[in-house]
């Protein structure tokens, strides 16, 4: 039965994909990073290495702080690359390395293989305090990235307390449990992610039988004591994921010691800072002073 739905999901996220690589060619630059390194994965059933683009600050003494940055995929989108304008954003004016790493996508590989992968190179970096400060590793995610990145970081059983400084998060999903169709965003005069598109990602991603509630799939149910005392979440207003995510963030806020930044942009929906928007619209505000955000939390 699983492998009929998995070739079903296989088939049409191939002709999303197809569909995306024509339409990309317009919309998304080629990356530019400074290098590219490959991390061996610890998945002993997955023979590839994990690919990383390397984004230098400008001048900087080793050891370097890090952020680790996860793009948006749907979970099944491969776009790898489409955050090159925020990554050497941040490196150039935190003083940081960002190494915005590739991860597997679903049906091909479901939760939770990109936390996996986030996890060998979060250990990658840990084991090298030479080249890394090891004390400020941050991480940053967009969308489903956003989701892995809030994930790993209020999981006690993958790394201890203190290893992250911070971790930020562009529109996440943080509620799988909740179906699509009863998420509605508050502003309600844009266009949200269709339900029907949405159950096809939540689909490819979780494997049947898995429990939406994990803290690792969803991780509004993480303990909010769990996350770093850095915490940053931005939504769309037209976003119908703004709501959950705005939740997850004032629980976190709740916690003594913990610095929340959280900002709601008007007039704009999901991934406003990948539209391609004439200057002085309210995505390119939104693009800019999300981006600013990120550089002030890392430079704390």
């Amino acid at each position: 039965m699983w492998l009929l739905t998995y070739l079903r999901l296989k088939l049409t996220v191939t002709f999303y994909r197809l569909a995306l690589r024509l339409k990309s060619r317009r919309w998304m630059p080629l990356s530019t990073p400074d290098s590219v390194l490959r991390v061996p994965s610890s998945d002993p059933s997955y023979t590839k290495d994990i690919k990383v683009h390397v984004y230098n600050p400008p001048a900087s003494s080793q050891p370097i702080p890090v952020l680790i940055n996860l793009h948006g995929s749907g979970f099944v989108f491969p776009l790898h690359g489409s955050d090159d304008a925020y990554c050497r954003h941040i490196a150039q004016r935190t003083g940081h390395t960002v190494l915005d790493m590739q991860y597997r996508l679903a049906p091909e590989y479901t939760f939770p293989a990109p936390l996996h992968d986030l996890t060998d190179v979060v250990r990658h970096v840990l084991a090298r305090p030479d080249a890394y400060d090891t004390t400020r590793i941050s991480l940053s995610g967009f969308s489903a990235g956003a989701n892995a990145v809030l994930a790993i970081a209020a999981d006690r059983h993958a790394f201890p307390a203190g290893t992250f400084r911070a971790v930020l998060a562009f529109y996440p999903p943080t509620n799988l449990a909740i179906d699509p169709a009863e998420k509605q965003a508050p502003d309600t005069s844009g266009r949200p992610i269709p339900p029907s598109m949405a159950r096809l990602f939540d689909s490819c991603y979780i494997p049947p039988g898995t429990n939406k509630r994990d803290p690792r799939l969803s991780p509004s149910f993480a303990e909010p004591e769990a996350f770093p005392d850095s915490v940053m979440v931005l939504t769309g207003a037209q976003d119908g994921l703004a709501l959950e995510a705005e939740a997850l963030a004032g629980k976190v806020e709740g916690v003594p010691g913990k610095k929340v930044v959280r900002k709601r942009f008007e007039g704009v929906g999901h991934a406003w800072d990948k539209v391609r928007a004439k200057e002085g619209s309210v995505y390119e505000k939104a693009r800019t002073e999300s981006y600013a955000l990120a550089v002030e939390i890392l430079m704390e």
